[in-house]
């Protein structure tokens, strides 16, 4: 760690045991970084005495239920009162709109401190303070040099926590963001009590009947575009009313498709609440998807990216577009 990033690490530590009312916050749409970096934020400042309000746009994964706080997550934003908090902490959420408290974070009052942790590259600056580390595979990495800076003894949950966050944002390590520091803290979290083969059955093996229902949809829809070598298939939400299925189910997808040998990068179209969300993922070192993803108004990394647009989905004589609003 260089001295800059201890600085940075012990200035966090320093905001976190001087605020008084915390509201942490992850992304929409949240996945297994997200939730685990918000459940493990909460018991981290727990150990440090502060009561932390957690906030979730959602939907939250039925699948990430084990994780610590989840049943305390906030989804309805309407039951914030933001002028509660002195200090905001953002957790793996790459720009601040995709926290749904876009608004609210830029019209704080100039006592409420804002602090951004991410291993996303920065969009915005929008933070009065970065923990920033694009180099890492996952937000739970970097929570994890933090509980080391910070001297904390981790829990075993707290251990579970971080270990999901690692495991799924590398997909089992087989991602080439999977770093030597990243197995090491792998390592560390197991010998302080996480599960690997528990967390493999709850994230990754265990499938549900629904969820195979619209895997099957998912790829009987496949198609290769060889004009721009990328392989894609489309979900509406009559595909998961049918199925039984939550979102949740469309997380390893993309990252089954994208390896597809005659396909450079994968992409799924999904509809959800008036909006068309796309989920970009490429093997390829030679392609930045987070370049594309930004112009669409997403983000992400140069491996694995998403977006959103307003529209829907619709197919006409077997061909699917984009109806924009």
């Amino acid at each position: 760690m260089s001295d800059s990033t201890a600085v940075i690490y012990q200035q966090v530590i320093d905001r976190l045991k001087a605020a008084e009312r915390v509201l942490a916050v992850t992304h929409i749409n949240p996945d297994g970084d997200a939730l685990g970096s918000l459940g493990f934020f909460g018991e981290l400042l727990a150990s440090f005495g502060k009561v932390a309000t957690l906030y979730c746009a959602g939907p939250l994964p039925k699948s990430l239920e084990f994780l610590p706080g989840f049943s305390n997550i906030i989804t309805d934003k309407n039951s914030l009162s933001m002028a509660d908090f002195d200090l905001i902490v953002s957790l793996d959420c790459g720009s601040v709109s995709r926290t749904n408290l876009a608004k609210e974070i830029a019209n704080r009052s100039k006592q409420q401190f804002f602090i951004e942790i991410d291993h996303h590259p920065s969009l915005e600056g929008a933070s009065d303070l970065e923990l920033r580390l694009t180099e890492a595979a996952s937000t739970t990495e970097i929570l994890f040099r933090l509980a080391a800076a910070a001297d904390l003894k981790v829990s075993p949950t707290m251990a579970q926590a971080l270990l999901t966050g690692i495991i799924t944002d590398t997909a089992n390590f087989i991602h080439p963001t999977a770093t030597p520091d990243t197995l090491a803290a792998a390592s560390s979290v197991l010998s302080q009590g996480a599960n690997l083969s528990r967390l493999s059955d709850q994230t990754m093996r265990t499938k549900t009947l629904g969820s195979l229902k619209l895997w099957g949809i998912a790829l009987s829809r496949l198609q290769l575009n060889p004009r721009y070598n990328l392989a894609f298939t489309v979900l509406n939400e009559d595909d998961l009313k049918n199925s039984g299925a939550d979102y949740d189910s469309i997380q390893g997808i993309a990252g089954f498709i994208s390896s597809i040998k005659e396909a450079a990068v994968s992409l799924i179209l999904r509809n959800e609440n008036g909006m068309v969300w796309g989920s970009l993922r490429t093997s390829r070192d030679d392609i930045d998807l987070n370049r594309l993803a930004r112009a669409l108004g997403g983000g992400g990394h140069r491996r694995a990216s998403g977006f959103n647009l307003p529209g829907r989905l619709v197919c006409e004589n077997g061909h699917w577009s984009v109806e924009y609003k």
